[in-house]
């Protein structure tokens, strides 16, 4: 990491060096829970070689196969059934607990408002596989990274529902649903706004349960494009409150900041261009930026 200017340095270069420092730690938690995507590349090579099962090694941003998404938890951690039973006071053996059951994530993706003259959307997918290699008896995992896709989106609700493949990798999808703001409910969204919702799912086959961590997506990403700016989603919460005088005054200082975007099993992140958002991106890892504020 850069090492800070000290005392004596420059305060331009200080706070230089405070960022790079920041971004660096900032990375280097994405490689750690994700794995090595986008910053987080240079912390681990983009086609690296674990030891462990991507699965145990990456606690976030991976999409099972949809068949295999809710497992038992002596499934992933072995047996723990082992030993002799409990007895209770009576001596009639005390009752099995019931076995617990995780679910894992076989989709992401988020949900936007269009405008009513959006008839296309463009969407960039990018992931990565992990395969299984062996060398002097050992097994170690290959990272497989998935060059990025740019699909087109017609805002349709049989296509959406029927879902756009991803090109190249059979059984994975962006699917999704579209629905329209009824006029009666546009307060502060205009009439025809369209709500869309859309999602990467992975279908992809298991034949053997064992062989899942090589049919599962890692390091999954995808952002949306619109060609005209996202019509910001209204906040409701304190809406016209006449009491609270501090939620008032936070609704006078936070007009102009506004939502685009939610997340569903990931957070969504909007790309500013200027004061409009045109475009939306997966951020596994949610992340804010705080402003200075002066007394």
């Amino acid at each position: 990491m850069g090492e800070s200017t000290g005392t004596g340095g420059d305060a331009g270069e200080t706070t230089a060096s405070s960022t790079v420092v920041r971004d660096h730690l900032r990375d280097a938690l994405y490689a750690d829970l994700v794995g090595p995507y986008g910053g987080a590349v240079a912390h681990g090579s983009s086609d690296e070689l674990i030891r462990q099962r991507p699965s145990t090694r990456y606690l976030t941003g991976f999409l099972v196969p949809d068949e295999t998404r809710e497992v038992e938890a002596d499934e992933e951690e072995g047996s723990m059934g082992a030993g002799d039973d409990v007895v209770v006071e009576d001596g009639a053996p005390e009752e099995e607990e019931p076995k617990q059951r995780k679910l894992f994530p076989a989709s992401m993706g988020m949900s936007f408002l269009l405008p009513a003259s959006v008839e296309e959307i463009e969407a960039r997918v990018s992931f990565a596989t992990y395969g299984v290699e062996r060398e002097d008896r050992k097994q170690y995992w290959r990272r497989r990274p998935f060059p990025e896709v740019t699909l087109s989106v017609p805002l349709d609700a049989a296509t959406l529902k029927k879902g756009i493949p991803v090109t190249g990798m059979p059984s994975v999808a962006l699917e999704g649903v579209i629905g329209t703001v009824e006029s009666d409910l546009s307060v502060e969204v205009p009439a025809g706004t369209k709500a869309v919702s859309l999602f990467v799912v992975n279908r992809r086959a298991v034949p053997d349960r064992r062989l899942r961590d090589e049919e599962t997506l890692f390091q999954v990403q995808l952002s949306v494009h619109s060609p005209e700016a996202l019509v910001p989603r209204p906040n409701r919460k304190g809406e016209r409150s006449t009491k609270d005088m501090d939620a008032r005054i936070a609704e006078l200082q936070y007009r102009k900041n506004a939502e685009y975007g939610v997340g569903h099993n990931v957070s969504a992140e909007p790309i500013r261009k200027g004061d409009e958002v045109f475009s939306l991106r997966s951020r596994w890892i949610p992340e804010v930026e705080i402003r200075l504020v002066d007394a």
